[in-house]
This record gives structure tokens, sequence and C-alpha cells, in this order.
């Protein structure tokens, strides 16, 4: 505020400075220093400078009027005094205490605008009269949406208009540019004729103090008599706790909800709100607004879960089914209840409020409302009982970080609970190979499952590339759950990976194979190479793929010239072939009554014609001389210990079998008349025979 000095047409003659309690020269104004970033579009500076001069203007209109809408709300007071309506004496007592509390300074004026009502029925109009004040001099500044001069009033106004009701509090359509950026509160005076009948209406527009927010609204009138009647409609008595905690419920209802809402519906709402602190839950409350502008809609949701998503969930749901726009929210916390309060504003669409059904939107709230831990509690109960279920829960259900969660349905994650919990009690790898909804066909994901410790990719990627896949990502997920009086801790490796032949991935015939090779191949029980693509490719067993793995080994050491690469890829190239060549291996050597014999042979002379007709679409020469050396091996072999088990009853860790070696094509002279090869990922070897007794001596490999 600095001293300035002006002559009579307003112009700045002198800045004198700030007052300083002496007596000095000019007049004290005040100045306001705005700073904001550079603007260099002519248009954004034009509606800039539009609306400093529009706020600055209803500053002026509101401060120069002031006096003579105080004078306009004492004035309808007196009226109402000198000439009461033929309305309930209580109802118009309440409405002048009402109208005697707003001018002892708890509402701040801003506008003031009477209108007159011109024709009658569907015709009825609205004329406003001349002598507007403050904000309201610009006649096209409505204050009501449809409330416009001298046009037709809709059907939801005339009925309101027609109702036994002195008084109407509502909220104007604009918000105000003066004191408090918020919609305007707007007070309405019906103005009665001699007959009763309703001629027009006086509008007050403009804000309640802080005091009308701040005081108790049994010591305000009109709010005062809506909580005394909602505690009658009640019928609790005085001293019991149900109506303590609806008083409280009424004490603390949104201000500006309770200056508008009917008698009728706040009754409902605040019965509807005390039956939350039986069962909470989350809940919605709405009212209408009389001349169907907006709704209103309040939503109670447990404290710890709300935040801005959820927010923002809440009020699209609310949109979607209101089929309107969102205006204003406004949450509230009490420290006395688990439950938050978010007071949505929807403005209706051009169509008006639908019709809607409570129940409905509710369910779609509470659903929007429910955690992640919620959901995953119920698809835990579901999956394992209300016993297991919950015991899981307590265990797992703040295991999984927030980026986890964003990735993973509560669905999904009970799979992943059974493989940490197996992981936990064994301590071996866990693997989930699958595919998400709406994944191309020749795209896969698989999890691992490894305690304590992350893996190595180093170690991995070079297994996945061998199975016949491209690796395209990778997400690692550390999950620390509770265990006893401490912690554990399990590491989720999920791999997204695509096919390297783009074949499609037949996941339902090749995934427990997959599993069962992977974890071999982890623990060094399988061979790592090339040969594990027909788990993919071919649909075929790790124990199938050590038969071909082995008479490559063999194959290599009878000379062929082929690399062990190049024979991966050729039978990765030919997966029908390569699964032609180990039903050959098994309906040769498979246990099979005596009676069968000739079935057996007939069988195994079929398949092999089979390989030799399948060859004739083979068209590279040197895939043709491979995969024959592979059936003419499996031919020549005379018997196996691949069906044996150990002492302990499990398959053997080593594949053996005997070789006619003189029915081996291109083998190099001098030829044996028999050989017995021996594989397994850590040895390789032969034992040769010249004769029918054993003479030969052993052809090891380079790995011994």
């Amino acid at each position: 505020i600095v001293n300035i000095e002006r002559d009579k047409t307003g112009k700045l003659l002198d800045c004198i400075g700030a007052p300083n309690g002496e007596k000095t020269s000019g007049k004290p104004e005040s100045f306001m220093h705005f700073e904001v970033n550079e603007q260099t579009d002519p248009a954004k500076i034009a509606h800039l400078t539009a609306r400093l001069e529009l706020v600055l203007s209803d500053v002026c209109a509101a401060v120069e009027d002031w006096p003579k809408m105080c004078t306009a709300a004492a004035d309808i007071l007196e009226g109402l005094r000198a000439q009461p309506p033929q309305l309930p004496l209580e109802d118009v007592k309440e409405a002048e205490a009402f109208l005697q509390w707003i001018n002892d300074d708890h509402f701040t004026f801003l506008g003031y605008r009477e209108y007159d009502h011109v024709g009658s029925g569907k015709n009825q109009k609205l004329k406003a009269a001349p002598g507007a004040l403050g904000v309201l001099r610009d006649g096209g500044r409505s204050i009501i949406e449809r409330w416009a001069d001298n046009e037709a009033l809709p059907r939801e106004i005339r009925a309101f208009m027609s109702q036994p009701q002195l008084l109407m509090l509502t909220k104007a359509n604009q918000r105000s540019t003066v004191h408090r950026r918020v919609h305007m509160d707007v007070i309405g005076v019906k103005k009665y004729d001699a007959a009763g009948d309703v001629v027009g209406e006086r509008m007050l527009v403009g804000l309640f103090t802080s005091a009308a927010y701040s005081r108790s609204p049994i010591n305000i009138p009109l709010l005062r008599q809506k909580v005394a009647n909602a505690l009658t409609r009640a019928e609790f008595p005085p001293a019991s706790h149900d109506a303590k905690a609806l008083a409280h419920i009424l004490e603390n209802y949104p201000r500006d909800e309770l200056w508008q809402i009917d008698a009728d519906t706040l009754f409902n709402n605040a019965m509807g709100i005390l039956h939350l602190q039986e069962r909470q839950h989350t809940a919605l409350f709405v009212r209408e607004d009389p001349f169907q502008r907006y709704v209103s809609a309040m939503v109670f949701v447990p404290r710890d879960q709300f935040d801005s998503n959820l927010r923002k969930k809440l009020a699209a749901i609310l949109e979607q089914y209101f089929e309107g726009s969102l205006v204003s929210f406004a949450p509230e916390f009490s420290p006395e209840s688990v439950l938050a309060r978010i007071q949505y504003i929807i403005k209706a669409g051009p169509s008006g409020i639908p019709a809607y059904q409570i129940d409905d939107i509710e369910r779609a709230l509470r659903e929007a409302a429910r955690s992640w831990i919620d959901k995953l509690r119920d698809a835990l109960v579901e999956a394992k009982g209300e016993g297991g279920g919950l015991l899981l829960c307590e265990r797992y259900g703040d295991a999984f970080s927030l980026g986890y969660q964003e990735q993973h349905t509560p669905d999904a994650v009970v799979a992943d609970i059974e493989h940490i919990d197996e992981v936990r009690l064994t301590g071996e790898l866990g693997l989930n190979l699958y595919q998400r909804p709406g994944d191309a066909a020749d795209i896969v994901h698989l999890k691992l499952y490894h305690d304590a410790t992350s893996l190595p990719l180093s170690d991995v990627l070079p297994m996945l590339e061998n199975m016949g896949l491209k690796v395209i990502g990778e997400e690692p997920f550390e999950i620390s759950f509770r265990y006893g009086d401490g912690t554990e801790a399990v590491w989720i490796h999920d791999f997204y990976m695509r096919t390297r032949s783009g074949a499609d991935a037949d996941l339902k015939s090749v995934r427990e194979k997959f599993h069962q090779t992977f974890a071999r191949v982890f623990n060094d029980s399988v061979g790592d190479d090339g040969f594990n693509k027909l788990v993919l490719g071919a649909g075929l067993e790790w124990r199938d793929i050590v038969i071909l793995r082995a008479y490559c080994k063999f194959l290599l050491q009878a000379r062929i010239p082929f690399s062990q690469p190049y024979m991966e890829e050729t039978l990765a190239n030919n997966p029908e072939l390569a699964r032609l060549i180990v039903d050959l291996f098994h309906i040769r050597f498979e246990l099979h009554p005596k009676s069968r014999a000739k079935t057996v042979k007939r069988m195994a002379e079929k398949l092999s014609r089979d390989i030799a007709s399948a060859l004739e679409n083979v068209s590279n020469l040197d895939e043709d001389r491979i995969i024959r050396r592979f059936a003419n091996a499996v031919e020549a072999t005379l018997r196996t210990n691949y069906y044996q088990l150990d002492d302990a009853g499990d398959e053997k860790a080593y594949l053996s079998f005997k070789v006619d070696s003189r029915a081996i094509d291109d083998l190099p002279e001098p030829r044996p008349m028999k050989e017995v090869f021996v594989y397994s990922p850590r040895m390789e070897g032969c034992h040769l025979r010249g004769g029918d007794v054993a003479r030969g001596g052993i052809r090891w490999s380079d790995r011994r």
C-alpha cells in the first residue's frame, strides 16, 4: 500500500511511498505485482489481458454496489416481515432468521438481480428487472444454466417454482472472480402477489463467509431446522450411541451440501452413513441438482486405500454412469473414521441426468476401490479354501513390489505363490512357461523361481537360446516374505521371448516337456546344446533328445563329415523326421510280448518307409545325408539300456547301445564286428569288438 497523488481524471501525478504513520499527502492505494513466464503469442496475451480486466471490473462492481446489495437484502427481510407469504409460519420465521443472519456479515454480497414472471404454464418466462447490482450488472451473465432472461423456463425449473418453499439455496454456474475461486452461492427469495401466487424471484449472489463453514449447523438458521428434522425422524433415544453418532454425521456433513440438500435426501444419506459404522465398505450417496445441472456424489472408501489413482478411477466411473464430466472433487479424512470421504460434482451432459441404479454404480466403485491385496486374498481363498488361502495371504500379501503388482493380476499370482512355496520347501529351481492373453502365437514367457539369490543372466540366456528361443527382455523381482520369526526371499526372473524359427508355440503339449528339459540342463544332468530346440520344435521329451544326442556323438566318433551344430540345425529344420527317428528307436527297443514280435517288426519297417518317404521332401543334400545316417544308426542298433532303471528305481543317467558296426553306412575301415557306445553329459566312449569275444579297446571322445 503506497500513497499516490492523482489529478481529477485519475492520471498519476506522484508516488510518495509507503505510509509511515506520519501525515502525508496523497491517497493510499493497494498495488499488486505479478510475475509470469514470457508470453509471445498475441492471442494468449489478449486472453490474459481480457481476464485481468474482467476480474478488476468485477471487483470494482462488487465493491461499488456493496452498500446497495446490503440494502436490497434488508429490504427483502423487511418485506417478509411486513407482508409474510401464505406459508407455514415456522418456515417463514426461519427464512427471516436466515436473511438476518446473512446480513450480519455471514455472506459476501457479489451481485443482485430481480426477475418477474411473464406468461404462464409452458410459456412462462423470466424477465430481468432493471437495477441489477455487482457482478450481475452485465445482463448477459447468467446465474443458473437454462435460466435465461426472456426465455421459456424448463420443466424442472417451473416445478421448483411451484413448490411451497420460500427460499432457494443453490450454486451458480460460474465461479467467482472475487475473493475465492469457487462457484458462487445463490440465495433466491420468491416474490408473491396479494393472492399468494409466485410472481418473481430476487437473487442474491455471493459467497458464504468462513463462519458459515466453521460454526456448528445447530447455530445457523435453515441448517438447524434440517438437522433437527433428521434427528427427530431417526427416533433414537437422545442419549443413545446412535443418536450421538447421527448428530456427529450431520455436524460434519459437507457444508455446501447441507445448504442445498432437501430434508428427505439428507435423512436418507445420513442414515446410510450411520450404517457404514457397522459394516465399513465402499458406499455412494447421491443428490441431484433440482435444475438437473449436475449430480453431487459422496463416495466413502477405506482410507488406507485412497490415493490419487483411486480418486481418478472413481471419478471416471461416475462420469460414465452419469454421462457427464467432473467439475470438482473434495476429499475429507476424519481421524475418527477408517473411511475417507470424497465429494464429487459431475456436470450433466446435453441430455441431462440419465436414469441410473445406485447399486450398479456402487458395485463398480467397490470393485475399483478393492486393493490388489484384497483381490489376491479372494483369489487365494477361492483356489486354496479359506484356511489355506488366508494363511498364504498372511505370508505373501506384502511380499510383492508395486512394480510386480502393476504387471500381474491377483489371479495370476496364485500360480506364482504355488511355485514360490515349492521352491521354499525344496530349494529346487521352479519354472512356469506361459503365454499372456493377446500374445502372438510365437511369443512365450518363462518365469524362473530361484531361492535366496538372483540368477546370472549369462548362465541362463545360452540355455534359452539353445532351446530355440530368442530372448527379448527380462524382469527380475525379489519376493521377500514372512516365514517364522524372520523373512525369506525367492527371486522371480520373468523372460519375454519369441520362438527363433517364428513357428507357433503349442504350450499345451510342450509345457511340461520344456520344464523337465530346462531343469535338467540347469542341473547339468542333460547336455546344453542345440538339440534342445526339439522340445518346442518337435515336441520331444528330454530323454528322447538324449537318444538323438547320443547318436550324434556316435556318428562323430564314426567320422561323419558334419559338425554337431550342423546336425543339430538339420534336425531342428526337420522336426517331423526327428520325431520319426525317435519313434523308430522306441518301436524297436521298447519291451513287447514275444507274441507281438511280427507286429513290432512290421511297425518298424513302416516307420523306416515313412522316413524314406519324408526324405523326398528334403531338398538340402547334406541334410538328407545326415538324417539317413541317424536313421541307419538306429536300424543298426541291436539293443540298449534306455529302458533300464537304476537301483533307486530312477531312469539311468547315461545311455548305451550296442551297434552292428558292419551295418553302419560309410563307417571307415577296418570295421569292428560290434560296438557298444556309451554317452552321458560327463563322458562318452565306444567299446569295440572284433568278434564274438571282446578284444577291442575303447575309443574315447575329447570329453572324458
